[in-house]
């Protein structure tokens, strides 16, 4: 472990976790809407006042994947935000490499500087039938921060360091800035006063319930023999301790989405009422994704990593919005029914295994940090791709934002995947559809083949809610 890691925090330094730091190494990015999208001098404004709200809304701090003690950051270095659609030949020169523009981008240097000073000002609105996938592209370019927003019509995007937090962080995001929620409301009391909240976890979960620690033995049977620990396998948006950096760290990955309308998901859930009564649409969901994938050629591994939210397990009235969440892996082939999915999730959930998984990784990391020891660098030859399904639900999450048009409704999330062969899916509801992104690094997982998966998820869904 460096020696600064040792030291106590400095002047408006905090103490984060140790996930926080292995979090901080990647990247997440959602585009969301039609909602009522402030103006960005109002956005600006409210983000700033949340950066400076202090460490517990995380927005003002300065992710590091090195150092246990984060700085504060300025609220203008800490948000990046613009007005527009910016395709990525209209990028100004200024905010990216010179290699990637042409010549005929940009008209003239005060063409340049222009589009520049348009980023702190509201300049007007594009029409927002565009595509959310190029929009998240756009936010990417931004100059580097913990946090980038473009607004675009009725839509907006965000890109922020997974250090900082998850799907709860985005949501906060999005309640302060399109919400208008000030800070001094008291939504926010129940984020200041959680300061060790895995700690808090766990001892909520297994000093009140010890019985749970027997339940893990039950749980321990249902997992790949191969497999020492849930976080060998972890990945983002929620990996555990000692996931490698990726080998496009630092470089955005591909993505390939697929929306199932409302009709058709009202259709299938009823099938699935009638068919599979007590099945979760997630796990009939995770079954449709491998057997897409196989389907469509990708030698996919076995071990599928399924991200946990720890935060049911803390004490009530306590959360965070910084990352807690534990992957777990479970066997899911092409034969793995959803009902037995579903009962392997629900023991694992009962039992504890989540924290307990995170738990007991984090001190093993500790331990490999103190003896400096570092894991290995991920195998770019390995041949199998390996699947990180992670849902967040339905959005909104909070009364505080809204659709303006629940049947447009859209969200695509993209997450930096944790191994070069790494394909994590992230699914949500939203306006009664389900919207589900896959991220991949094209070196590694066939593009064609994951467009074609996603294409024919549907189909999969359906099939199986008939296999039972």
């Amino acid at each position: 472990m460096n020696r600064k890691d040792r030291r106590p925090p400095v002047s408006g330094g905090t103490r984060v976790a140790l996930i926080d730091l292995l979090h901080a190494q990647r990247r997440c990015a959602s585009v969301f809407g039609p909602m009522p999208v402030p103006t960005v001098d109002e956005a600006r404004n409210r983000l700033y006042a949340m950066a400076a709200a202090g460490p517990s809304l995380r927005l003002g701090l300065r992710p590091s994947a090195h150092h246990i003690h984060w700085q504060t950051a300025p609220p203008a270095t800490a948000v990046s935000i613009a007005p527009q659609w910016i395709s990525p030949g209209r990028i100004p020169p200024a905010w990216i490499s010179p290699a990637w523009i042409s010549p005929e981008s940009v008209a003239t240097e005060s063409d340049a500087q222009s589009a520049c000073t348009q980023s702190i000002a509201d300049r007007g609105r594009i029409e927002p039938e565009g595509d959310p996938l190029a929009l998240l592209e756009s936010v990417r370019a931004l100059p580097d921060a913990g946090l980038r927003v473009v607004c675009a019509g009725d839509l907006v995007a965000v890109d922020f360091n997974h250090g900082l937090g998850d799907v709860a962080f985005t949501q906060a995001v999005v309640d302060a800035m399109i919400g208008g929620l000030t800070m001094s409301d008291a939504h926010w009391d129940r984020y200041r006063g959680t300061t060790r909240p895995l700690l808090a976890a766990a001892i909520h979960t297994f000093g009140r319930h010890p019985g749970r620690l027997a339940s893990l033995g039950h749980s321990r049977r249902h997992r790949l023999p191969t497999d020492d620990a849930d976080t060998q396998r972890a990945a983002p948006p929620e990996p555990g301790p000692g996931a490698p950096i990726p080998a496009g760290a630092g470089r955005p990955p591909s993505a390939a989405t697929v929306r199932i309308p409302v009709i058709e998901m009202r259709l299938l859930r009823d099938a699935r009422d009638r068919d599979l009564p007590g099945v979760s649409m997630f796990a009939v969901l995770t079954c449709a994704l491998v057997r897409a994938l196989l389907d469509a050629g990708i030698d996919l591994d076995p071990a599928v990593t399924i991200p946990f939210d720890l935060r049911p397990y803390l004490p009530a009235g306590t959360d965070t919005l910084a990352p807690l969440s534990a992957g777990l892996t479970f066997p899911v082939t092409a034969d793995t029914a959803a009902r037995t999915l579903t009962q392997m999730l629900d023991v694992a959930s009962r039992s504890g295994r989540p924290v307990a998984t995170m738990t007991i990784g984090t001190m093993g990391e500790w331990t490999s940090r103190l003896a400096r020891r570092h894991p290995p660098a991920p195998d770019s030859s390995l041949p199998r791709a390996q699947l990180l399904h992670s849902s967040v639900g339905r959005l909104p999450q909070t009364a505080h934002t809204r659709f303006t048009d629940p049947a447009r409704a859209v969200n695509y999330t993209v997450s930096d995947p944790a191994t070069p062969t790494g394909i994590t899916v992230t699914s949500s509801t939203v306006g009664g559809a389900l919207c589900v992104t896959a991220a991949f690094y094209p070196e590694y997982c066939d593009a064609t083949a994951v467009r074609a998966a996603l294409a024919a998820l549907p189909g999969h869904v359906a099939t199986t809610l008939h296999h039972k």
